[in-house]
């Protein structure tokens, strides 16, 4: 799979866990080494992450937007193609 950009916005049910968030993601960014590092991470609110990753979108690129969904301090607000 390859496309355009695509935008993914998390919110911390605890807002105060914002912070813990990011490093979660950038932790993920770490350990899986495949990962393009195209993607940016930006806190738009207290509690709100958004997540734009640079075209061409690839699998990798999925695959680490269900990872961070996956992350039990996340709540998944929107899923933008």
């Amino acid at each position: 799979m390859e496309g355009g950009a695509m935008v993914r916005e998390f919110r911390c049910p605890d807002e105060r866990l914002s912070g813990r968030l990011i490093e979660a993601v950038s932790a993920l960014r770490e350990e899986r080494p495949l990962f393009r590092p195209t993607f940016r991470l930006q806190l738009i609110d207290a509690g709100l992450i958004g997540l734009y990753f640079e075209p061409p979108v690839t699998d990798a690129d999925v695959e680490m937007a269900q990872a961070i969904n996956r992350l039990p301090i996340v709540e998944v607000l929107e899923d933008m193609p």
